[in-house]
């Protein structure tokens, strides 16, 4: 059983920091649209 846990979590750790990048990354985008919004409207 241990074994399985060992091979198991390395995987959906690294899914899970892909999970957050990709997550980081759409906020961003977000921010930026909303700002060149903005920036458009302003203008």
């Amino acid at each position: 059983a241990t074994r399985v846990v060992d091979r198991a979590s390395p995987p959906t750790s690294i899914n899970f920091i892909k999970i957050q990048s990709r997550m980081k990354l759409t906020i961003i985008e977000k921010l930026a649209t909303l700002s060149g919004v903005f920036t458009f409207l302003n203008a």
